[in-house]
């Protein structure tokens, strides 16, 4: 069974190992793998999550399970828990509201747990659907905001992306800070990075996942900056419109070469890229002349089959 993954971007989620000091109940601590689930925006506690004896069991905590963003953190981990086709329990927690939030989701109870049924999936589903039809609102409205006409990504050809649900680590970029992308591309990525590595090419991470909110502050930054909107949408996608959002794209350099620039086409990674990269699911997203009508960006690599599976409708807010 795979690990956990280490972040949960919608809603604001962060998976992490439980302290001495976390409130976590003794029959939780006496599982395996035993971590706490935190709303990063708030720094409150969802719940807790560990397995036995194969099974992935839940810790609910009641304290925010009352439709706030505590709810929200939960199903979202519960779905990524039930897509990927894993054994699902609640723990008992002899409260109100703990009780109500296991109902509200269709799990069923069943000794000292509640267990999933066919209910919760379909809950869970209805929930991503709202979710995606009020990311797709703000993505047009954001557009609309920066000034950008409404049918922007029709008329580039950019399809609006989903925010990736969940996302592993792959390490430390060529800055030392932590990168994550989507479990398949991150699995694939390593792969290319040690064939690469076979042959002598050094392949560097600069940038891997990136949400609807860090593009926003990064077009804002250069607006603030003097940068028309022309210049910026040449080089940068609009939130909703990246796909570092997908969790499948990597901005990449190698030992040497100018971060972020053109002459990385003039590297070994480049040639050694051009040649393997496919072979790997990995695609240059804007090649040279490219049909977006995009900059040239020779260090910007997606996955394929993450970035194809997080395509949602473009259709304006109604």
């Amino acid at each position: 069974m795979n690990d956990f993954p280490d972040l949960l971007v919608l809603p604001d989620l962060l998976l992490r190992h439980a302290t001495d000091a976390d409130p976590v109940s003794d029959a939780m601590r006496e599982h395996d793998d035993l971590r706490v689930i935190e709303v990063r925006s708030s720094g409150k506690i969802a719940g807790a999550v560990a397995r036995r004896h194969g099974r992935t069991r839940i810790e609910v905590w009641p304290s925010h399970q009352r439709r706030g963003r505590g709810t929200e953190a939960m199903a979202a981990w519960l779905e990524a828990l039930l897509v990927r086709a894993e054994p699902l329990a609640v723990v008992d927690v002899d409260h109100p509201a703990a009780r109500a939030f296991c109902r509200e989701f269709g799990l069923q109870r069943d000794g000292h747990a509640w267990l999933h049924t066919p209910r919760t999936i379909e809950r869970l589903r209805d929930l991503r659907l709202a979710r995606l039809r009020r990311y797709r609102q703000r993505a047009h409205m954001v557009v609309l905001e920066l000034g950008a006409p409404g049918d922007y990504g029709s008329v580039l050809g950019l399809p609006l992306y989903a925010e990736c649900v969940p996302l592993r680590s792959i390490g430390a970029d060529a800055y030392g800070r932590t990168q994550y992308l989507a479990a398949a591309a991150a699995a694939a990525w390593h792969a290319m990075q040690d064939a690469a590595a076979a042959d002598d090419v050094t392949l560097q991470v600069v940038s891997a996942f990136r949400g609807f909110d860090r593009q926003l502050a990064i077009v804002q930054r250069k607006r603030e900056a003097g940068q028309t909107l022309a210049k910026i949408t040449a080089v940068s996608a609009l939130p909703g419109y990246s796909e570092h959002h997908t969790g499948a794209a990597l901005d990449l350099t190698t030992p040497g070469a100018a971060v972020l620039e053109a002459d990385f086409a003039d590297t070994d990674a480049y040639a050694w890229l051009t040649a393997h990269a496919a072979g790997h699911g990995f695609r240059e997203s804007y090649s040279a002349g490219n049909v977006h009508g995009l900059a040239h960006e020779p260090w910007h690599w997606a996955h394929v089959p993450t970035l194809e599976r997080a395509v949602i409708l473009d259709q304006p807010a109604v």
